[in-house]
């Protein structure tokens, strides 16, 4: 197989309609050094790129179903509206990656780094993401319904309106991150740092938040925590009033005890009376 050859007839066939598109479906690149090669919408299927040098690569577009791209230096490729499903991209480099509008539903992304990486709504259902960086990653209105985030950095990355319905993050950082709309409705927060994250709006319905710091969180939309507080599934209910009342701000809201009664929360001074109130009920 002559890489350089197909590379020339699929960029011939990009330009003119003439030469041929690439088909390397299932094709051996263990290693490969395609640096800034185009390769847009090329077939590369099933193809095997272990550690193979894709910086800069323009893949847009591109057939990578079930691409092993373990350990690949995809830094700053463009990957925009790939078909990167059931993927391995496990400890690939990712780094300022464009993954805008890319299908990467159940992918492998363990410990990958998409540092920088954009991801506008991009398709992650179901994606293994764990102790992957993302830190200051660009999210917004990504599907990460039931995806593993576990242990994953999510410092300063923007989730505006993101789905996370199901995700699991469990010992997640998401320091200053942006979560204002987004959807975490069952999703897991274990011992997650939300410390100064922007949580306005989100929807946090049968959310796991045991441990979790929200220490400086923006929590101030009203509908934040309307729900029954049991649904929050938070073991011993004072933990996440106890943060409530660590919080510098003005919070207001409607609480739903599980008795029934609702209390309305408006202002720093009557955090002590919810906390009262709810040792009564829990």
């Amino acid at each position: 197989m002559n890489i350089e050859e197909i590379l020339n007839q699929h960029n011939l066939w990009l330009k003119t309609g003439q030469g041929e598109r690439a088909n390397l479906e299932g094709a051996n690149l263990v290693g490969a050094n395609l640096n800034r090669a185009n390769l847009e919408r090329a077939n590369l299927q099933g193809a095997h790129l272990y550690g193979a040098n894709l910086q800069g690569a323009h893949l847009y577009g591109a057939n990578l179903k079930g691409a092993i791209l373990y350990g690949a230096n995809l830094y700053e490729a463009n990957l925009k509206g790939a078909k990167l499903e059931w993927a391995n991209l496990e400890g690939a480099n990712l780094d300022g990656a464009n993954l805008d509008g890319a299908n990467l539903e159940r992918a492998n992304l363990i410990r990958a780094n998409l540092e920088r990486a954009t991801l506008n709504r991009a398709n992650l259902e179901g994606a293994n993401l764990y102790e992957a960086n993302l830190y200051g990653a660009n999210l917004e209105f990504a599907n990460l319904y039931d995806a593993n985030l576990e242990g994953a950095i999510l410092e300063g990355a923007n989730l505006y309106d993101a789905n996370l319905i199901d995700a699991y993050l469990k010992d997640a950082d998401l320091k200053g991150a942006n979560l204002k709309d987004a959807n975490l409705e069952g999703a897991d927060l274990e011992d997650a740092d939300l410390e100064d994250a922007d949580l306005y709006a989100a929807k946090l319905i049968w959310a796991n938040l045991d441990g979790a710091n929200l220490k400086g969180a923006i929590l101030s939309d009203k509908e934040l925590f309307v729900g029954k507080f049991y649904d929050f599934h938070i073991s011993g209910s004072k933990d996440i009033l106890s943060m409530l009342l660590n919080l510098n701000q003005d919070l207001s809201f409607d609480l739903l005890l599980p008795n029934g009664q609702v209390i309305n929360i408006e202002g720093y001074k009557k955090y002590t009376h919810l906390l009262n109130e709810v040792k009564t009920h829990v």
